[in-house]
């Protein structure tokens, strides 16, 4: 089934593409929403979060938030205090330059998650490598081109919440 986005969003072919792959990939939903119990508990072993939720509903509930804190946004915004225990994964474009026919466009992946979760698991960095796992091996930019990365940096700067912010680099071709 395909993910049917409402008309009044008007998002962006790139956004579009990148909330289909993320909304997906049931080991980043299960990494974002189920709180591991122990150190050892592997959260990827629970049950399908695709296979009970279609598409359209798991884009009203981790896109829109309806009904929940969204998981995905595209929008740098921090965890609020009285928000629901998840995982956050804020996206959004940087401003877009031509130079010899190649437009570059930097997306910057701000990937929070809660300080206990990944004081048990590191299910941060499991998030990190599965990102990049998603944006660099699938098509989610176009056939054409090349997805990079920059290195991580730590964000520090939200209480609770262990954080990495991540700039994966495209180059689709235009002329």
């Amino acid at each position: 089934m395909a993910l049917e986005f409402p008309s009044n969003l008007n998002l962006e072919k790139d956004i579009q593409e990148i909330l289909k792959v993320f909304l997906n990939d049931d080991n980043l939903l299960k990494f974002l929403t189920i709180a591991p119990i122990s150190a050892s508990d592997d959260v990827t072993t629970r049950p399908s979060i695709i296979d009970t939720k279609n598409i359209q509903e798991r884009f009203n509930e981790y896109y829109l938030g309806i009904g929940f804190q969204p998981v995905f946004i595209n929008w740098g915004k921090a965890p609020e205090e009285d928000s629901t225990l998840q995982g956050r994964i804020c996206f959004y474009p940087t401003p877009i330059g031509l130079q010899d026919q190649v437009a570059p466009t930097n997306y910057i992946f701000d990937v929070l998650l809660p300080y206990d979760w990944h004081v048990k698991t590191n299910v941060t960095f499991k998030v990190l490598r599965r990102v990049v796992e998603l944006l660099k091996y699938t098509h989610t930019f176009g056939n054409v081109g090349k997805v990079g990365f920059a290195p991580a940096n730590a964000i520090f700067t939200i209480p609770n919440y262990a954080g990495y912010h991540i700039v994966a680099n495209t180059h689709n071709f235009v002329g």
